[in-house]
């Protein structure tokens, strides 16, 4: 974990900067508080008008202030100048995971403190500047270890003062090793290997989490005691001849046991090893902020009750439906904004994983399962993929290798959902008297503008073919209560999507129509760039919130946009039940004919 800690001298008012997360926060410390900083010794900090001062909890432990080391001393003080720009204190703490490096300062705030995007940065004498990290994990992935220069400095975007890569990890100025001759790996897990040591896992499985492929009895198997990684009981040798088997510990498995993926050991779920999962994996892509995690929250919430006619929708999987039920709850929470509030990319849609000796950020996958009378139909998979992995960089290319990664499934869905925010681009905006919002609606374009290009190299890289032009396309035009009454009034209400317990598909080819003519009066780019993906492209107008959000201030110190009351969704079920009907018509026909 990082931190970047500033103050003001007048409002004697800290700010405390968690850079190592993907979405780096600040938030605001008042004088008298200890913030833990963790580290071999358990180092704390503890801010007073002019000072800061670090304390740990044992005898032993190090700590670097201003580029000196200290050992075994405590307390150390940091004193604060009593200039309006007080110089910044550099601090680097030992840490179980590597060295958490910190920036002190108390004085002006700095702009990035009240908001604004947070990068790190980093000078190496041989190859200049390398550019904008969003965390300390991406930086790292950039420095090849034996080739960066020992003097590389790395420094927090807006601030005066730099560390030296040597001390945040000590391992980047190391010669690489070379291989042992025959060495073998060994932990017992199972993970794609390097060429120089065991070949890679294939198989007719497709992990939900990864692009890896493997078979039933590569998978492995989740270990009974917490925090210890699954194991293969292959290389234990301890398979028994009921079919069980059993760990290094004696402790038995089934086959009925939670299981891993091989390739980057996340659980499967309890369905995946059933002859038919009947998984219809759904990729949502959408811009940052368009609303993505507010459409899934209020999807869930309100799909069991729109499907009827003997249909029924709950999660598929009770232990990894924790964060489905979590993320469909808030939304919905009574009081005041804050309180619906949900994160930019918290634990609910994003989540991390470790793949060939690197960490990725993907999409979770969200399971829900459709009966009809309480038998099983079919199951949902739904990726809250974000807009930034598909941004063109060098012909044709996603951006990071970490977008490739995340944004495998789109290779294997059966339809893409395109969350579209209308008030982000620049013309539209104009309509509705709204002031210009800078970058938002080039980033927006762009993404529209590659999503058919990273379309089919996914499909290109996973499925070695090429894909279908009949793949179910849905555009969710979001922030209807924003547009509609102004911008095409003429569409049917939300209410009019349903017929007898079914979906009206003659209201949504209506809508539809309505909302491309929207699209294509203010020349937004849209049908172009869907059209190149599919044949079979529908437009939806939705609300995930039935009304704009409001400012209001995060308990971090900073200002964010928050539901104004309880969601009261329009039409976020009608793509999802059109989806099926496109999918599995003999089971979710349209209306039936009067």
């Amino acid at each position: 974990m990082s931190y970047s800690l500033f103050g003001r001298k007048k409002a004697t008012v800290w700010y405390l900067l968690d850079c190592s997360s993907t979405t780096p926060r600040a938030r605001s410390l008042k004088v008298g508080d200890t913030v833990p900083l963790g580290g071999d010794a358990l180092w704390s900090l503890t801010l007073s008008e002019d000072q800061g001062t670090l304390t740990k909890d044992s005898k032993t432990g190090s700590i670097s202030v201003n580029g000196t080391w200290y050992v075994d001393k405590t307390p150390i003080l940091i004193p604060a100048s009593g200039a309006e720009d007080a110089m910044e204190h550099t601090l680097i703490v030992p840490a179980v995971q590597g060295y958490v490096p910190l920036l002190l300062k108390r004085g002006t705030c700095p702009a990035w403190a009240e908001g604004a995007a947070i990068q790190l940065q980093v000078n190496t004498e041989a190859d200049g500047h390398l550019g904008g990290f969003d965390n300390l994990a991406a930086l790292r992935r950039a420095l090849t270890p034996g080739r960066v220069d020992h003097d590389a400095l790395v420094w927090v975007h807006g601030g005066t003062s730099a560390f030296y890569a040597r001390d945040i990890w000590p391992g980047l100025t190391d010669k690489p090793q070379e291989p042992v001759p025959g060495g073998k790996r060994k932990s017992a897990r199972v993970v794609i290997a390097d060429d120089d040591e065991e070949p890679e896992i294939e198989g007719n499985l497709k992990c939900l989490y990864c692009p890896g492929t493997f078979n039933r009895g590569d998978a492995l198997y989740i270990h009974q005691k917490v925090g210890e990684l699954p194991f293969n009981p292959g290389k234990l040798g301890n398979y028994s001849r009921d079919g069980s088997v059993m760990d290094e510990s004696g402790n038995i498995y089934t086959e009925k046991s939670p299981r891993a993926c091989p390739h980057c050991q996340q659980r499967l779920p309890d369905s995946f090893f059933e002859p038919e999962p009947g998984y219809n994996v759904i990729s949502l892509v959408g811009q940052s902020m368009a609303g993505k995690s507010y459409f899934l929250a209020t999807l869930f919430r309100e799909l069991p009750d729109r499907l009827a006619n003997g249909f029924g929708c709950n999660g598929d999987d009770a232990s990894l439906n924790t964060y489905m039920d979590e993320l469909s709850q808030i939304p919905f929470q009574p009081g005041p904004p804050i309180n619906r509030f949900i994160e930019k990319t918290g634990q609910a849609t994003q989540i991390r994983i470790n793949l060939r000796k690197r960490t990725y950020h993907v999409p979770r996958p969200f399971i829900s399962k459709i009966t009809k009378e309480q038998e099983l139909a079919l199951r949902m998979v739904f990726y809250d993929n974000p807009g930034e992995h598909f941004t063109s960089v060098h012909e044709g290319e996603m951006a990071t290798e970490e977008g490739r990664i995340a944004a495998s499934h789109l290779a294997h869905a059966k339809a893409i959902f395109v969350l579209y925010d209308p008030t982000a681009d620049a013309v539209i905006r104009g309509a509705l008297g709204l002031q210009r919002e800078h970058n938002k609606a080039d980033a927006q374009r762009s993404m529209l503008a590659n999503l058919p290009k990273c379309i089919d190299a996914q499909w290109d890289t996973e499925m070695k073919g090429t894909r279908s032009r009949k793949l179910p396309l849905a555009c969710l035009v979001a922030k209807w209560d924003d547009w509609g009454d102004t911008l095409a009034p003429e569409l049917r209400p939300p209410g009019d999507y349903e017929k007898d317990g079914w979906l009206d598909f003659d209201v949504v080819d209506e809508n539809s129509r309505k909302v491309d003519e929207m699209l294509r009066r203010y020349r937004s780019g849209v049908s172009a760039a869907l059209e190149a993906i599919s044949s079979d492209v529908k437009y939806f107008p939705v609300s995930a919130l039935g009304a704009p959000p409001v400012e209001t201030l995060h308990p971090s110190g900073i200002k964010v946009w928050a539901p104004s009351k309880p969601a009261e969704p329009w039409a976020v079920y009608a793509p999802v039940l059109w989806a099926l009907g496109r999918l599995h018509p003999e089971q979710f026909p349209s209306p039936p004919t009067l």
